[in-house]
């Protein structure tokens, strides 16, 4: 065995994981770690930076921000919900129906009525002017549009029945009885989109306009209305009728209508009619 001094010793080559020495006791200093071996108490601490380039603050952490409880939730209320009324105006429309059981009065207040499906489709419908011959000379007659756009007038004493398509029975058939009637054939009621009911002097004399006008269902169901007017010669809107969804919807009119028939079908939008004159439909 040698005496030499190890430190002056040659490098084995036998053991090569032994690439570094050093002297016994050397412990190395860990990166970024500053011990100060320093026991002076009245020497100021050193202080090392972090990772991130921050001192390292040995500090007390700050104390948390003061967060109010919740307050207790609040009971809920025991108090009913306030209802508020609807006004009746602004309720479900409701249609105002017609039965054998009573007549049916169109007024200013309550101007329509609405007919079943069952008296909008069977039978007849009968419209008369109830006026005595005192009340002078006049017609009563209709405008009318049907299914197929075909517009014109029926109106007793004239010639001017018109059959739809395909059809040699006219829908509304001018005549007379006790009193001036049209005649409503519902078997075609499909057939007819609208009509306008009226009273038109039948001469220059004017006319004194008073009595009802009648309607009568298949079913006995009547709807009458009063023909209450000032004297003249003009004419006299009764009765409009629509046909919505296969019911006809009534609604007295009541409106005295200066200047000719022609000028009255206009003013309801019937103008799809060849007229002779104001009075006279080109048949």
């Amino acid at each position: 065995m040698s005496s030499r001094d190890p430190a002056h010793a040659p490098a084995r080559s036998d053991l090569p994981f032994l690439k570094h020495r050093g002297r016994l006791g050397e412990v190395p200093r860990p990166v970024g770690v500053n011990v100060s071996l320093d026991l002076d108490p009245s020497a100021p601490a050193e202080t090392t930076p972090t990772a991130a380039g921050n001192e390292l603050n040995l500090s007390a952490p700050p104390a948390a921000p003061h967060v109010p409880a919740p307050s207790p939730a609040s009971p809920p209320s025991t108090r009913p919900p306030t209802t508020t009324s609807i006004p009746k105006s602004s309720r479900g429309f409701r249609r105002r129906r017609t039965s054998a059981a009573a007549a049916t009065h169109l007024t200013p207040e309550e101007p329509t009525v609405t007919l079943t499906r069952l008296q909008s489709g069977v039978g007849a419908l009968t419209i008369e002017a109830a006026c005595t011959e005192s009340a002078g000379d006049f017609r009563l007659g209709a405008v009318y549009t049907l299914a197929s756009g075909v517009t014109s007038v029926v109106q007793f004493g004239s010639e001017t029945n018109v059959a739809p398509p395909r059809s040699s029975r006219p829908i509304v058939i001018a005549s007379r009885g006790k009193f001036q009637q049209l005649t409503v054939d519902l078997r075609q009621s499909r057939q007819l989109s609208r009509f306008l009911v009226y009273l038109v002097a039948g001469s220059l004399q004017p006319v004194t306009w008073s009595g009802a006008l009648v309607v009568t269902t298949f079913g006995g169901a009547r709807i009458e209305m009063p023909i209450v007017a000032a004297p003249s010669t003009h004419v006299q809107v009764l009765v409009s009728v629509f046909n919505v969804t296969g019911e006809f919807v009534l609604r007295g009119e009541g409106i005295d209508i200066p200047g000719d028939l022609r000028n009255c079908a206009a003013a309801y939008g019937f103008e799809r009619i060849a007229w002779l004159d104001g009075n006279t439909v080109l048949a």
